[in-house]
Formats: structure tokens, sequence, C-alpha cells
């Protein structure tokens, strides 16, 4: 469960400070565990935008379309 950085429930991580959560992630998967990721930054949105950069370290296939929805400003998120 990730707060926020710098303030509690604020505070943007940002991609690099997410590579290490990616790489863990992917060692976790490698064991055959299931992980779960949750932001709770949402002060101000910052949790959308650090779960899409967490989603496109992990390189997962939905990714892609969610930066695509947010970067044009879209009301909906992507279905699938």
């Amino acid at each position: 469960r990730f707060h926020g950085a710098g303030a509690k429930y604020a505070g943007r991580y940002g991609k690099l400070a997410l590579v290490p959560v990616a790489a863990d992630l992917r060692r976790t998967e490698r064991r055959g565990v299931d992980a779960w990721v949750y932001f709770n930054n949402d002060a101000h949105g910052h949790a959308v935008f650090d779960a899409r950069d967490l989603a496109e370290l992990l390189e997962l296939p939905w990714a892609t379309r969610l930066s695509s929805a947010l970067q044009e400003g879209g009301e909906s998120l992507p279905a699938g």
C-alpha cells in the first residue's frame, strides 16, 4: 500500500521511484505468488498516474491504452 510520497495520501512517486517496486513484483510473480498494489495517494489524483507508471514498468497490456486515455484527457478509462 502506497500512501504518498512526501505527505500522507498525497505526493506522487513517479516512475523512477517505482522501478524497484516493479522489479520486486516481477520476482514475486516468478515465485508464483500473487501480489496486489494499492495507491492511496489520491488527494490530487496522483494514485491514477502512479498506477499507470507502475503498469507501464510491468509492461501490462492495458497500460498503453490507459496512458493514451489519460494524455487525451478522456473522462472514461478504456474497456478491458
